[in-house]
């Protein structure tokens, strides 16, 4: 048929609305992949932009398919990263906070999302010319941001209820009723905010509030994780590089557990780990009289200080987003209904290797210690591109040295990961989430959302049997969506026509807005105009049915 002849004719606003061959999506993809390599991020399809594009492109039969949907989110993703490349930071230290946690943390998050769909989706050759221009944009805003970052910052002026020291004093130590504080090493505010985002469709959580906090420097776990533990003062001792509280070690589980006890006895610490495979009484029983409880997650930074698996990042900050929605689900069943989730630190990734001449030389003495992101150091150094802070300030002590960092994306040359990275000053690295979630032990009373067929007439007099489908309820934190196939069926259960797929998830409250009209085409064979057909909408991800009866008196003119 030489049908590629025939699609090189075809109008890129007439493949947007037609689902008939996967042809169809490759050449979409193509073309976007075109248009936003030429920056051309604001053209539109059919008056679509390449958001809602894509967006409907993936509620479409080949959309739905495992490589399609994942393609379509990259691009979508790259289209979104684009278009933030003329971003420019706010003026001056509290604008830049506003601005991040108000919806500037978005570009670190598409950009994740970007690297994660283009390992997954599985071509990264063909797209390669798209990473590299998605890359260079990522890379030229995070520098443009941590310059003016960097231009602003004074520790000493930061307000003292965002800093990271002082969390225990302002969110725990004066709460009367039973709190879980979950510290999930490496968890940016981006990730947070995801979180929070899935944790909103769930009815069994009544109140949420993300606030934040700004980490110490260097941001690394020795400097945070004592600093989120009941303290009067914290030191940096040089010989062992850790953080000790109140002139106590605070490395591992043990040491912070007896420093909560300390402040509260009836306090204790776990690990993930400890609670996973646990049942509802043996959970129980490990909390049982503990007012205080602190959960130490860790699996986006095992995952990416590891050299093995540091192109990995993404994928683990996807995992723990789900291991902490799962957690709080089970904290819940325990009774257990306020909850802190927030993070040691942040960190920088970048998915391309960071070259040589993005590393920044400076000599080190004995004294000294250096990782990419940070060096710290009794000595006086100038050189360009390098800021630094008083520990005396970060620390509220009498320390005389300073922690001296990049003021761009670049690293020190030392011993560290190609991609990931910690342990500067960056609103990635220094911004941390303290998103607090409250939730009810009732039993949940969400349920899958319903497809309804509006049509008055269930007669049908031709093969092409047109259908109006509506989406019963708008999804909400009590109605969930789900994904749908639609096709009819005879007496005997056999399948008499081609189907339609539709993913009801629209959550606008105008019912017109919720209604899908299709054609469903009934296979060219006679027809008993006294039988009972059924038209199946099957739930795709349960199975479960519901039929509407139809039936069908077709002419049979062949003779």
């Amino acid at each position: 048929m030489k049908v590629n002849k025939f699609f090189d004719q075809l109008d890129i606003d007439d493949l947007a609305n037609s689902d008939v061959f996967p042809e169809f999506d490759r050449r979409i993809l193509n073309w976007i992949q075109e248009q936003l390599l030429l920056e051309n991020d604001e053209v539109l399809v059919d008056g679509l932009s390449i958001g809602k594009l894509t967006k409907k492109r993936r509620e479409m039969h080949y959309g739905r398919s495992h490589n399609t949907n994942h393609l379509y989110l990259m691009v979508r993703s790259a289209w979104q990263v684009i278009q933030a490349r003329h971003n420019r930071p706010a003026n001056g230290f509290n604008a830049m906070v506003d601005e991040y946690t108000n919806g500037g943390y978005y570009i670190d998050m598409n950009y994740r999302h970007f690297v994660y769909e283009y390992r997954i989706a599985g071509y990264p050759d063909y797209y390669m010319r798209l990473k590299r221009l998605v890359e260079r944009i990522y890379v030229d805003l995070l520098s443009k941001f941590n310059i003016s970052w960097n231009q602003s910052l004074n520790y000493q002026q930061i307000a003292p209820q965002l800093l990271q020291r002082n969390f225990y004093n302002q969110y725990i130590r004066n709460e009367q009723n039973r709190i879980v504080v979950i510290i999930s090493d490496s968890f940016r505010f981006e990730v947070g905010k995801e979180l929070q985002g899935k944790l909103k469709q769930e009815d069994q959580v009544t109140d949420m509030q993300m606030h934040f906090l700004i980490s110490g420097l260097p941001s690394v776990t020795y400097m945070g994780m004592p600093a989120l533990l009941p303290h009067h003062n914290l030191a940096l001792q040089a010989e062992e590089r850790r953080v000790t509280v109140d002139g106590q070690p605070a490395s591992n589980i043990e040491q912070r557990q007896a420093i909560l006890r300390q402040a509260n006895p009836k306090s204790t610490a776990y690990r993930f780990k400890d609670l996973q495979g646990k049942s509802r009484d043996e959970l129980r029983s490990m909390f049982v009289n503990q007012e205080v409880i602190y959960i130490y997650h860790n699996q986006i930074d095992t995952t990416a200080e590891n050299k093995g698996t540091e192109d990995e990042t993404a994928t683990a900050a996807k995992n723990a987003i789900n291991e902490l929605q799962e957690l709080i689900w089970r904290l819940r069943t325990n009774s257990i209904n306020h909850v802190y989730i927030t993070a040691d630190h942040g960190y920088q990734y970048r998915d391309e290797k960071i070259a040589d001449i993005d590393k920044i030389e400076v000599k080190t003495v004995a004294e000294d210690w250096k990782s990419p992101r940070y060096l710290v150091s009794e000595r006086d150094i100038k050189v360009p591109g390098v800021e630094r802070q008083a520990l005396a300030n970060i620390l509220e002590n009498q320390d005389s040295r300073y922690v001296y960092y990049p003021t761009t994306a670049n690293v020190f040359k030392a011993n560290g990961g190609d991609n990931y990275a910690h342990g500067g000053s960056s609103l990635e690295e220094m911004v941390v989430p303290l998103l607090e979630v409250r939730t009810t032990s009732k039993k949940s009373t969400a349920h899958e959302v319903t497809l309804q067929i509006n049509n008055s007439n269930l007669r049908v007099t031709s093969l092409e049997v047109p259908l109006s489908i509506m989406q019963t309820e708008p999804i909400s934190s009590k109605v969930t969506p789900a994904a749908f196939k639609l096709y009819f069926v005879d007496k005997n259960n056999h399948q008499i026509s081609g189907q339609i797929l539709i993913n009801a998830n629209n959550k606008d409250t105008q019912v017109e807005k919720r209604i899908w009209r299709a054609n469903l085409t009934l296979v060219d064979q006679p027809y008993d105009r006294n039988q009972v057909y059924d038209l199946v909408i099957e739930n795709i991800e349960s199975g479960a049915q519901n039929r509407v009866h139809y039936r069908i008196d077709i002419v049979d003119d062949r003779g």
